[in-house]
């Protein structure tokens, strides 16, 4: 015997179940591998008897052991594995097909929407109940819901439990009618009670009421049928008309797009380079297509590329190294072919066909490879191969778990992810998912889908999935890799089976597919409502840096995504230095709202330091956004911004000594003349708080020079009376003369600055220098539009692409009272402000320039190519262009309420004697531009 369930001695266990006449559902709410039946009464523990679940029963504390039941493992073998144990003819496993379902409980949430009636009946289980919705005019509930709680297994009673008939009010989440809100769209629709009698035994139900309650809209819409309703072995309805108000997320989510060129109902969709495409497919007369459609999400537009050399519908398509790889499909047979085609060159070629024709398969692609799995051929397939296109050849893979057709596949993490699809004719539709691993050939069953379905595609994005079902309801599921766990988004808005489906920039595009006898051109786009953070910028101090030089790289991040990023993450950027991580931020973790931005500076870094000591060279420096993937975005490709720095010991800057009439002090100061290692041997140093030194120049950057030391102390610094920096140290372990303690850079160099330093707490705060460039102004025409820029004053406009609007614009100027104004209502339109031809203002070659100008914008689209920017371009002395125009940062979105300022350094080549300086907008939108300044470093 044993002493290890001595707790539970006496209690009820079930050891095997004898017959099939279970079936009774239980929950199992634990286990105990120490719970011992003497399985075989020996009084012997022998192998097999220990161990039990806890299960609860539905029959109340007085049944078992208070409600409860152990049930021993071995009663779930069909065969006792206790030597000597139990044997019968009867015995059946006491989990019917030894199979378990866990139940998570439904977050909390808000219902939008429930319908609300009052019914009776003496005999509930003769009742049918099902509630929808029609357009208006239209079918009776063309989209309707059937209560499961109502309609099945409901017993032959009245509501109540007895058998006299009485009143019953039942409130409907109709939420999963209104999937994501998708129907507040201010359009009325009819609204339907359904009732039917089963049985005319002439005892009838009776309809008292029915009635629409929106709870986020707190409205209640009343039916106006004539009430009671009563039905005996027959059917009638109640119905409301009712619009539910609109809903920003449903009209921000769901965006109609351009038409397809040509229709198509399952065809191959992929998007490559920043453009989707549908290929093949089949007409609404079956006719297989060999069509090439090109998508460009910038614009909105379609267009037809070179045909794909088979025609065929049930394709698929896959992308990999910008091709496209089209596979198997159907056009009278069933087709083994792999067709390659190339955006680049607009042409296709073969590669070698598949060992197994097949239709109605899916593709991904992962680590440099193809796959193909499933499909029919005759036979629904559960086969798989490899596809290499180095080697243009096939290779055989471990068969998925399930056969099936249909079905979609999709790459994360770099692994495959099968999910739904037909596995049996008689059987129907699969709720299953299998994961693949390509490195260890292996399949693996994951969480089920919340629907069985045919799917339309599915895609991948930071480890969530989507997927969107191929029925008419086109429900759209996310999937969460890490927690294994789905979740129902929304739902497509136009009816249709059979459509192309990819996922690009944060947006799930549905195209073409069928619905009864029609095939659609309609082309739907869900955004998923993403942040999609950008580096705009990314600079350093000291912005030119002396060989051995501290560097600390600063970036500022923009969202440009269409939702707010979470509160509490951190929004971490990277610098490396050709390359290498040499420092990272990863202080900033508040919210960022869309079209926000923010300039985060290095905190940390390798050698637990957030500096980088400059070397000798000229180098690429990078800062990039969320490395690491901590925020969900829309577009994680964009988070990186290139630039360069030069290092070299010929920085043109003037360095006005501690002892300078130019630099004043305030408050108790020290001035030591005899400081070997300084600037003049000689430094200012204060303990005092509040005391401040201040000092005027005229230039674009200015560096403060002091001692890091032990018991250094804080400052905070100030240009032109407005606070710059917080807080800067002074402290180190170790005494470090003729530091940089900080620089600020990217300073108009069209008037004087006054930087006051301050000392704020701490120990020391020395001061033993200012390093400053050291600039001109530059005389430009009209550079804040205060005289009309149309083609004189200065200005040309240049039009690059489309009908551009240019105006002398009054209703937004940062001085005077005008600023230049750009407006394009189309895509694809390019053109600005420039000062071209005579306008070209002189330069010196091998000097140093910046140039600064401040914009607003509204509604400036954000595609490859598109926005707001400042262009400069060098001309040598035959009035030829010297390599390619150098454009600033980039501003997209709306940023009406506030003057954004483009700032960019530039070079003068070796030939060069003129400058072209542009202002542009690029794309839809409009955008104002004032006060243009361009400076040269002395």
């Amino acid at each position: 015997s044993t002493t290890e369930d001595d707790l539970f001695i006496g209690q009820d266990i079930c050891c095997w179940q004898d017959g099939d006449n279970g079936g009774h559902a239980m929950t199992i709410v634990g286990y105990n591998d120490s719970i011992w039946c003497d399985i075989n009464n020996n009084n012997i523990v022998d192998q097999g008897e220990k161990g039990a679940f806890k299960t609860a029963n539905s029959w109340g504390d007085w049944w078992g052991n208070n409600g409860y039941i152990w049930l021993a493992y071995d009663s779930l073998n069909k065969v006792s594995a206790v030597t000597g144990g139990p044997a019968s003819q009867s015995r059946q496993s006491a989990l019917e097909g030894l199979t378990v379902f866990w139940m998570n409980a439904k977050s909390s949430y808000t219902p939008n929407l429930l319908a609300e009636f009052t019914i009776s009946h003496a005999k509930r289980s003769q009742l049918e109940i099902s509630t929808g919705y029609s357009d208006i005019p239209g079918n009776r509930s063309t989209t309707t819901i059937e209560p499961f709680a109502l309609n099945n297994y409901t017993g032959y009673y009245a509501y109540d439990g007895s058998t006299t008939e009485c009143d019953a009010g039942i409130t409907l989440d109709l939420s999963d009618l209104n999937s994501d809100s998708a129907l507040n769209d201010g359009k009325t629709r009819r609204w339907y009670l359904n009732i039917s009698d089963t049985n005319g035994d002439g005892s009838p139900a009776s309809l008292k009421n029915f009635r629409l309650i929106d709870p986020q809209g707190g409205t209640l819409a009343q039916s106006a049928s004539s009430f009671p309703i009563v039905v005996d072995n027959n059917s009638s309805y109640a119905s409301v008309d009712y619009a539910l108000p609109s809903s920003p997320m449903s009209a921000a989510n769901w965006i109609t797009g351009g038409d397809m060129a040509c229709e198509a109902f399952n065809p191959g969709a992929v998007t490559v380079n920043g453009k989707v495409y549908a290929v093949g497919g089949g007409d609404r007369n079956y006719n297989s297509l060999n069509a090439t459609q090109e998508y460009n999400p910038a614009t909105d537009t379609w267009s037809l590329k070179a045909a794909m050399p088979t025609a065929r519908k049930d394709l698929k398509a896959a992308a990999l190294g910008g091709k496209l790889y089209v596979t198997g499909g159907y056009n009278g047979n069933c087709l083994n072919t792999l067709e390659i085609y190339d955006p680049v060159s607009d042409s296709w070629t073969s590669g070698a066909p598949m060992a197994t024709a097949r239709q109605r398969h899916t593709t991904a692609a992962v680590n440099g490879k193809i796959y193909v799995m499933g499909g029919f051929n005759g036979d629904i397939l559960n086969s798989v191969e490899e596809y290499d296109p180095a080697a243009n050849t096939w290779t055989t893979k471990a068969s998925m778990l399930t056969v099936r057709e249909e079905c979609a596949a999709v790459e994360s993490g770099g692994k495959i992810y099968v999910i739904g699809g037909r596995n049996d004719y008689s059987a129907g539709i699969a709720d299953s998912v299998e994961e693949y691993d390509p490195v260890s050939n292996t399949w693996t069953v994951k969480t089920h889908m919340p629907e069985a379905s045919h799917i339309a595609g599915a895609a991948a994005l930071n480890g969530k999935i989507y997927v969107v079902m191929n029925n008419q309801y086109g429900n759209i599921y996310e999937y969460t890799l890490a927690t294994d766990e789905w979740r129902l988004l929304t739902s497509v808005p136009t009816p249709r089976h059979g459509s192309g489906v990819v996922l690009y920039g944060g947006r799930v595009y549905v195209m073409g597919g069928t619905y009864y006898s029609s095939v659609s051109k309609t082309l739907e786009i869900y955004d998923l409502g993403l942040a999609d953070l950008i580096i705009t910028e990314v600079s350093r101090y000291p912005s030119k840096p002396d060989i051995g030089d501290p560097v600390t790289f600063n970036a500022v991040i923009k969202n440009q995504g269409t939702a707010a990023t979470p509160d509490g993450l951190i929004h971490g950027v990277a610098f490396l230095i050709d390359g290498t991580y040499v420092s990272w931020s990863d202080n900033y973790i508040s919210v960022l709202q869309p079209g926000e931005s923010v300039r985060v500076t290095a905190n940390w870094g390798p050698s637990d330091s957030p500096v980088w000591y400059a070397a000798a060279g000229t180098h690429t420096v990078t800062a990039y956004v969320d490395d690491v993937n901590r925020i969900l975005e829309s577009d994680d490709t964009n988070n990186r911004l290139d630039g360069s720095v030069i290092v070299d010991n010929a920085t043109p800057e003037t360095i006005v000594d501690d002892q300078s009439s130019a630099v004043t002090y305030s408050g108790s100061w020290g001035s030591n003349t005899n400081s070997p290692g300084r600037y003049s041997n000689s430094i200012h140093e204060t303990t005092s708080d509040g005391a401040y030194a201040e000092f005027t120049f005229t230039g674009t950057s200015v560096k403060l020079i002091g001692d890091m030391q032990p018991n250094g102390g804080t400052a905070a610094l100030y240009i032109d009376g407005q606070i710059s920096v917080d807080s800067v140290s002074f402290d180190s372990e170790t005494l470090s003369p003729q530091r940089i303690i900080m620089e600020i850079s990217q300073l108009s160099g069209e008037t004087p600055h006054t930087i006051k330093v301050v000392k704020t707490g701490g120990g020391v705060v020395s001061i033993d220098a200012f390093k400053y460039e050291a600039c001109r102004k530059l005389s430009l025409v009209n550079a804040g539009f205060e005289s009309n820029p149309m083609d004189t004053n200065g200005w040309y406009r240049g039009t690059w692409a489309g009908t551009p609007e240019y105006i002398w614009a009054a209703d937004q100027k940062r001085t005077g009272s005008r600023s230049g104004k750009i407006y394009n209502n189309q895509a694809g339109e390019n053109g600005g402000f420039s000062k071209a031809g005579n306008f070209r203002f002189p330069i010196t070659a091998g000097k140093t320039y910046t140039a600064q100008v401040y914009l607003k914008t509204q509604n400036v689209s954000y595609g490859e190519g598109e926005g707001a920017s400042m262009f400069l371009q060098f001309y040598d002395s035959s009035g030829n262009p010297i390599g390619t125009p150098q454009r600033s940062a980039v501003v997209t979105g709306t940023d009406i309420n506030f003057w954004n300022r483009l700032f960019m350094t530039v070079n003068a080549p070796t030939n060069a004697v003129t400058v072209q300086l542009e202002v542009r907008l690029q794309g839809t939108g409009t955008a104002w531009y004032d006060d243009i300044t361009v400076v040269e470093l002395i």
